[in-house]
């Protein structure tokens, strides 16, 4: 299944860059032609672009929630997907993007998962995360591993 990690925010908008940071965690863990993994500052509509021709994606994005604490992940309901960066400014989410897409014959993907990252500070300048996100970034890569069964690096044994 071709399959698409996305990592979604903004890497000097401090925990805004969460998403991003734990694709590229993701990334370093997993097998080459496992996933591709994009990075993206985009939402909406300007996301079809980079969901065209996948099978499955995998979205990974930042959140303020009282719902999801600081430093944990949270799936996230597809029905609720509003509450992430995949909504754009102009009230088109991804759920509608990806229906008006297929409607217009694009391939758009039948597997979504979605995952936010609870973080305390995105909307400040900087390129520093706050401490209970970036310590858990690691975890949070492996987690989504294990819960969508993506192929992490094997080692061969020499002997």
């Amino acid at each position: 299944m071709k399959t698409l990690i996305l990592g979604l925010g903004n890497d000097i908008m401090s925990d805004d860059a969460a998403g991003i940071l734990v694709a590229r965690a993701i990334k370093a863990r997993i097998d080459d032609g496992v996933a591709d993994v994009v990075e993206s500052t985009y939402a909406g509509w300007r996301l079809i672009d980079l969901l065209r021709g996948y099978e499955r994606v995998i979205v990974v994005d930042a959140i303020v929630s009282s719902q999801c604490a600081p430093g944990a992940v949270c799936r996230v309901d597809l029905a609720d997907i509003r509450s992430l960066h995949l909504q754009s400014s102009h009230g088109m989410g991804l759920h509608e993007a990806c229906s008006f897409a297929r409607l217009n014959g694009f391939q758009m993907p039948q597997v979504l998962s979605a995952y936010a990252v609870g973080v305390t500070n995105p909307y400040v300048f900087g390129t520093e995360l706050s401490q209970e996100v970036a310590d858990c970034i690691d975890a949070i890569a492996d987690e989504i591993i294990r819960e969508e069964s993506l192929v992490i690096h094997t080692c061969a044994v020499v002997g």
